[in-house]
């Protein structure tokens, strides 16, 4: 007997075993599959797969016996969805026929074919699986030793890389403020790395003598821990993380934990620190906002206001920040307010918002392929700037500039400079051949880092627009990927959905 229960257990174990985890959590609370009495632990991994495989054996042998018991020699594919329709086997010696083995390599062409087909059109599924795919083991393991190599993929000289390796598929990372070698790192597995990045790639980096990993008892089978958030605090004294489900963690710099505790219903896609590193402000897929008090690790104050998950926050001081969410709105809320300051909209999902380093303008970029420029003084958009063709995924503010100047990027493939004061596009860069998910300039403003789902790192002068570096990253099944620079501009770090971090090592280029 089969029953429903065990058919949704099914599916919720295919979507988390796919890296489908907020598909998974929202089903498996829409079945109320935590209250059945359903056990799992002797389900293998692949089973609903597997019995799908053996169903559709039965189904195509049925479909070819004959009445007397025998069985009709079809050569016409036997699949899940499409009709069946019977093609037989006739002598290879018929005029114009070709030979077995030419259909047989003809066969495995067309699949070949097929699978390139299904992998070219991945990429216009890869915004939804960015936020679906952080899922965890739930095996805590310390990290490899780091693997030193030179990779030949640039442009112009040889470009330095030390590769950070990890246990699990690294999904964030985040560089000290405070001390320009330290990097830290998150992974599926729920484990945060700590690595002192050396000076050049002949070095070797090190670890941490502590993993930051989850407190005992954290970890719960069938539910994934992995890592969802990661920001040190402005002084790079302490590091706060988000977990896939819902927790949020706080460590010193030296790995001692401060607090951890569970407010979230869902992964927590957004942390943020205020400026004097007092309160984090969290986003979660359950749609709330929390803000924690960093000193007590006690929570401050929910914000209930969106209706979609909050995906995006900023802190413009110390008790007032704005989030935005995929119900396409924004909402800049203050501490001890039980409404909002103020509401902005978009047409489409919001998935970034990010004050200027004035804290006066803020940023918006939107899946209906726009950026949005607001203050505190209106109710509407100060300017929207409009060019990307598609979803735009991320936004970055250009620091040390007398120009008022923001960088987007999308799933059009381009890097747009806008000037803000001027309203108008400074240059379109145009380079990559996959969506870009990352943007981020050097402290300088010299250059200009962009990283798209393919796994490139485009690093682009902004004095002349010239493409200067280029890296091909190891690009690994996860879709996130990130390219962030330390405080001193001499090293990017990249991660592209594998078991590492590669820190490319960049002096003066420019």
């Amino acid at each position: 007997m089969i029953t429903s229960d065990e058919v949704n257990y099914l599916v919720y174990r295919y979507l988390a075993e796919s890296g489908f985890t907020h598909s998974a959590f929202a089903f498996q609370h829409e079945s109320a599959l935590y209250k059945r009495t359903v056990k799992g632990s002797h389900v293998r991994p692949g089973s609903l797969v597997n019995l799908l495989q053996k169903g559709l054996q039965y189904a195509e042998i049925e479909c070819h016996v004959n009445e007397d018991g025998t069985e009709r020699k079809c050569i016409a594919p036997f699949t899940l969805l499409e009709q069946h329709e019977c093609a037989f086997e006739v002598s290879d010696k018929q005029e114009g026929r070709p030979s077995k083995r030419a259909r047989k390599e003809e066969a495995l062409t067309n699949k070949k074919d097929r699978k390139d087909e299904r992998k070219q059109s991945k990429p216009e599924r890869e915004k939804k699986s960015r936020r679906e795919s952080l899922v965890a083991s739930t095996t805590l393991e310390t990290s490899d030793a780091m693997d030193v190599i030179e990779d030949d993929n640039t442009n112009a000289d040889e470009l330095p890389v030390s590769m950070l390796s990890s246990s699990e598929t690294v999904v964030r990372c985040s560089w000290n403020p405070g001390k320009p070698s330290l990097i830290a790192s998150g992974s599926k597995d729920g484990v945060v790395r700590l690595w002192q990045v050396p000076s050049n790639a002949t070095q070797d980096a090190t670890q941490s003598d502590r993993v930051m990993d989850l407190p005992m008892g954290t970890a719960v089978v069938g539910i994934s821990i992995g890592i969802s958030a990661l920001e040190w605090a402005p002084s790079g004294a302490m590091l706060a993380a988000g977990t896939v489900d819902g927790r949020t963690l706080v460590w010193t710099r030296s790995g001692e934990l401060k607090f951890s505790e569970k407010q979230h219903e869902g992964a927590v896609f957004s942390l943020a620190w205020n400026t004097c590193g007092s309160l984090i402000a969290t986003g979660s897929l359950d749609k709330t906002s929390v803000i924690w008090d960093v000193a007590s690790g006690q929570v401050r104050q929910r914000f209930d206001f969106h209706e979609g998950p909050v995906l995006s926050a900023d802190w413009v001081d110390d008790v007032t920040f704005a989030t935005s969410s995929s119900d396409s709105q924004i909402y800049v809320c203050r501490l001890g307010d039980i409404e909002p300051l103020k509401q902005f909209s978009h047409k489409s999902d919001v998935n970034k918002v990010l004050w200027d380093p004035s804290r006066k303008y803020l940023a918006s970029c939107s899946d209906d392929g726009t950026a949005k420029i607001w203050t505190m003084d209106s109710n509407e958009a100060l300017w929207v700037a409009k060019g990307h063709e598609k979803e735009i995924v991320t936004c970055q503010w250009c620091p040390n500039s007398d120009q008022l100047v923001l960088a987007t990027a999308g799933f059009d493939r381009t890097v747009r400079l806008w000037d803000v004061a001027k309203q108008e596009c400074l240059h379109t860069f145009r380079n990559h051949n996959s969506e870009i998910l990352s943007a981020d300039f050097n402290p300088d403003a010299s250059l200009l880092a962009s990283a798209s789902s393919d796994g490139v790192v485009n690093i682009w002068s902004l004095q002349d627009w010239s493409l200067v570096k280029q890296y091909h990253g190891d690009k690994g099944e996860d879709v996130d990927v990130q390219a962030k620079w330390n405080t001193l501009g001499n090293k990017l770090a990249l991660i592209c959905g594998n078991r590492a971090v590669a820190i490319l090592h960049l002096p003066q280029i420019v």
